[in-house]
């Protein structure tokens, strides 16, 4: 029973790093960031960020959050996002959509689905296969080449709260480390 609450909450884990990780990718294509700045350029202390809904599905989950953030010039920057995580093991699809609101009320969205599959267990990390497709609000779309990573199986961020997590992921990605801590293969 209790291998079955550690796979529960590592899901919750990989689930809530992917809603953090997407906006984390999406922070440094966003027009809201301009000449050069990335979401990991961000100062962790000053972001909020909350689950504001949380459904548990037969197949996955659904996580409506929002986030907000200084804007450079000095105002603050809203953020909605919405995930779905489908899960059919050893393969996922994450289906991300996110909508930016600059202080002078610009909106920006953007549509990220995540496939991927889980290779199996090897001295507490996982290959894992994923792939990317980006679709802007224009249609344009977006392809990354399946890429495998290996992670790891336990959570680097046990016991941190979702804000915690998401702020120590900005410092991570500021310090030019991966959102979500991983090997290379």
């Amino acid at each position: 029973m209790a291998d079955k609450k550690r796979e529960v909450d590592r899901r919750l884990f990989v689930q809530g790093s992917a809603l953090a990780g997407a906006f984390a990718f999406l922070g440094g294509s966003l027009p809201i960031f301009g000449a050069g700045t990335q979401a990991g350029q961000l100062d962790p202390s000053k972001v909020t960020f909350s689950i504001d809904e949380q459904t548990q599905l037969l197949d996955g989950q659904e996580i409506v959050a929002s986030t907000s953030f200084p804007d450079p010039k000095g105002g603050t920057v809203n953020v909605r996002m919405f995930l779905r995580n489908v899960e059919a093991e050893p393969n996922f699809t994450i289906i991300f959509h996110s909508t930016l609101t600059t202080p002078s009320g610009q909106v920006f969205s953007n549509l990220l689905i995540t496939s991927g599959t889980r290779g199996p267990v090897d001295n507490g990390y996982r290959n894992i296969t994923v792939s990317h497709v980006s679709v802007k609000p224009d249609g344009t779309i977006t392809r990354q080449s399946p890429k495998t990573i290996r992670a790891s199986t336990t959570d680097p961020y046990g016991g941190m709260s979702p804000l915690q997590m998401f702020q120590q992921m900005l410092k991570n990605k500021q310090s030019g480390k991966p959102p979500v801590p991983r090997e290379q293969p």
